[in-house]
């Protein structure tokens, strides 16, 4: 994140780093549980990570 520890040249700001987070926190009862999950980035929900 571009952050004072990030510095300038990091992927994301820091809003776009929390979209993941925040999606996630926000989803209906019974929606994702026990996944990994990427950046939102361009896609519009997460990344599901096949861990």
């Amino acid at each position: 994140m571009k952050t004072d520890i990030g510095g300038d040249n990091a992927p994301f700001t820091a809003e776009e780093g929390a979209q993941t987070a925040v999606y996630l926190a926000t989803l209906a009862d019974g929606g994702a549980q026990g996944q990994f999950f990427a950046e939102m980035r361009k896609f519009g929900s997460p990344i599901q990570l096949q861990w």
